[in-house]
């Protein structure tokens, strides 16, 4: 099996990154307005099996998988250029030869809400001796015109991802509860089998030499929750 030399990547990389249309390492969409180009892609060039968008941690790579897999790093491939460059790949089979190129282009002209002219791409190309295929040609093939509006035009600013917020079980919220007010008293007996009971009381309005715990029970930590909350507002509103 004889394999295809990817003679200009570097080129294809150095002449991306020097263009305005190409801003990178900088992710500015979000995961549903990904999977909505993707998505308005496939429609584009009737693509049978839809394409699995992978999203992924981390400064590693993002690449095209076969022709259905784009996997894309969430800190910094988030963005029309990253996204155009994997799609052409799916499209193409020569890694970053001719054919990838006007594939590329054809998209950037296309669907880049900068939309850079076949001219201008062609004459920045040449600066970066990057090679390319017939672009009237491609479009033909795949019937492409300017009835395809480009996509959305949106800030290029990076999105930060909030991290998500840890949640916190009822367990753990009634320790909380209790080390935040010194008069409540809430109590699991470990060695009590079966179903899991909680004393819950406010200590200063117990006798606790002279006391029926079971008239304090709560039936699990839920309840002892809801029943700790409803105790300190009690003892609030006093």
């Amino acid at each position: 099996m004889t394999r295809i030399r990817d003679f200009q990547r570097k080129r294809v990389y150095d002449w991306e990154r020097s263009q305005s249309w190409f801003k990178p390492f900088v992710s500015y969409l979000t995961q549903e307005q990904v999977r909505s180009v993707i998505e308005r892609l496939d429609k584009v060039f009737k693509r049978k099996t839809k394409t699995k968008i992978f999203f992924k941690g981390g400064y590693g790579g993002s690449y095209a998988r076969g022709s259905t897999e784009i996997h894309l790093r969430k800190k910094w491939a988030m963005n029309y250029g990253v996204i155009l460059h994997e799609y052409a790949h799916i499209l193409t089979k020569d890694l970053h030869g001719r054919q990838f190129v006007s594939a590329y282009c054809n998209l950037l002209n296309i669907f880049h809400p900068k939309q850079p002219s076949i001219d201008e791409l062609c004459q920045t190309m040449y600066q970066f001796r990057v090679s390319h295929d017939c672009f009237d040609e491609w479009r033909r093939k795949h019937k492409l015109s300017r009835r395809n509006k480009p996509f959305e035009s949106v800030p290029e600013i990076a999105i930060v991802e909030k991290p998500k917020k840890k949640r916190i079980s009822a367990k753990q919220r009634c320790q909380m509860l209790k080390e935040e007010h010194d008069w409540l008293h809430i109590y699991h007996d470990d060695w009590i089998e079966g179903d899991t009971y909680i004393e819950v009381y406010d200590k200063t309005l117990v006798d606790e030499d002279n006391i029926e715990c079971s008239d304090y029970w709560c039936y699990g930590w839920k309840e002892a929750k809801e029943e700790a909350l409803k105790l300190i507002e009690e003892h609030e509103s006093q």
